[in-house]
């Protein structure tokens, strides 16, 4: 049976569904600055995403953490991997002797660190770098890339996010010496700031248009992580662990859970709000074509049945 050839949509099929692309976008853009962003989280169940970034988190990037701490001390045993939580935390006094008590001596590492022990660990990177990339990309109302370029920006972002992490504590421990606290601090957000920057080029399909506003993601990942979030869990987490210290290294494993289920909560919200905000101040055709709109397509009639 002989199957009809399609026709190309006429201009008005085509300027039709211009404008309603439009209209949406004005619409989305029209709603108030707050309700837009708790909607776009709504959206893409941006709870569920925060458990499951939590989640990757606590068995992927944390023991990758204390194993590249033990190594940085040549796995020596005078010293605690419990240190690395105590700075990261800010804790002191008996919740820090507490947390330590959790941990081994730093020797005690020394086993994991093989390729074996380590790739055992990596291996959770990539579906948490998807993860992470499928968050934003539905947050910045974008389409997925293929597998083979997926992970090869999964893999690069992840390597910036580790270099992230090691810069900061490093920072930290030298915001311990007098007179370092607040350029150790400032710097701390600097970092912040380049990396959430570079996340949507990174991460999202089309992430660099509109690069002149991607300012405004690594100022949305310094304010809510580094001047909300952080500050809130050095407050939240050692009171908690205050409780918890009768339940041994199970409560301090609910300590670890309780904070990176704050940090999950914090990315995705700073994708959301990332994504609006790149909605709204960059320009109308930018926005459309970032998000790839093809009336064509759209309009385009489906094949009949043979």
């Amino acid at each position: 049976m002989k199957v009809p050839k399609l026709h190309k949509p006429d201009a008005a099929h085509l300027a039709d569904n211009a404008a309603h692309a439009m209209e949406k976008l004005e619409e989305r853009r029209s709603t108030a600055f707050g309700l837009a962003v708790w909607r776009r989280f709504s959206e893409i169940d941006g709870s569920t995403r925060a458990a499951l970034i939590a989640l990757e988190l606590f068995t992927t990037v944390l023991p990758l953490l204390l194993i590249g701490y033990a190594s940085s001390k040549s796995f020596s045993s005078n010293f605690n991997v419990g240190d690395l939580v105590v700075n990261q935390m800010a804790l002191s006094g008996s919740v820090a002797t507490y947390v330590r008590g959790a941990f081994s001596a730093g020797n005690a590492m020394r086993s994991v660190w093989s390729v074996v022990g380590v790739f055992g660990f990596l291996i959770w990177a990539v579906p948490f770098t998807a993860l992470v990339a499928r968050t934003f990309g539905l947050a910045w109302k974008r389409a997925s890339f293929p597998l083979g370029q997926s992970i090869l920006r999964g893999t690069v972002w992840f390597a910036l996010y580790g270099s992230t992490l090691a810069l900061q504590y490093a920072l930290r421990d030298r915001a311990h010496q007098p007179g370092h606290h607040v350029g150790a601090f400032l710097a701390g957000l600097v970092t912040l700031f380049v990396f959430w920057s570079l996340t949507p080029p990174i991460l999202v399909r089309n992430g660099w248009y509109g690069w002149r506003s991607l300012w405004v993601s690594g100022l949305t990942g310094v304010v809510i992580i580094g001047l909300i979030l952080q500050p809130i869990g050095r407050v939240v987490v050692p009171k908690l662990l205050e409780g918890w210290m009768s339940f041994g290294s199970i409560g301090v494993a609910l300590g670890f859970i309780t904070w990176v289920g704050i940090i999950g909560v914090g990315w995705v919200v700073v994708a959301c709000v990332g994504g609006v905000v790149f909605e709204r101040t960059a320009t109308a055709g930018t926005v459309l074509e970032a998000e790839q709109i093809n009336p064509a397509a759209e309009s385009a009639p489906a094949a009949p049945p043979a």
